[in-house]
């Protein structure tokens, strides 16, 4: 698993009803490695921009890969 187990994970896990290891292991299989990269820093409270600056990539690539991300998770349900 590529994720750290934080406090905003659980949460976000228990606030749409699976487990975190559950929710983990779907977004692990439905996305690519920036992806995955995003969606760790984002659960450890970084913002857009600072992820942009972070992993040395345009901002637009951010929201990019989060609303790819939010589209396969919505097609996991």
């Amino acid at each position: 698993m590529c994720f750290d187990l934080d406090i905003p994970c659980v949460l976000m896990a228990k606030a749409i009803g699976e487990s975190v290891l559950d929710y983990l292991n779907k977004i692990e299989k439905a996305s690519s490695s920036l992806e995955r990269k995003i969606f760790d820093c984002f659960m450890k409270g970084y913002k857009s921009k600072e992820i942009a600056e972070l992993l040395n990539i345009d901002i637009r690539c951010v929201y990019n890969a989060k609303y790819r991300l939010q589209k396969k998770m919505d097609k996991s349900k």
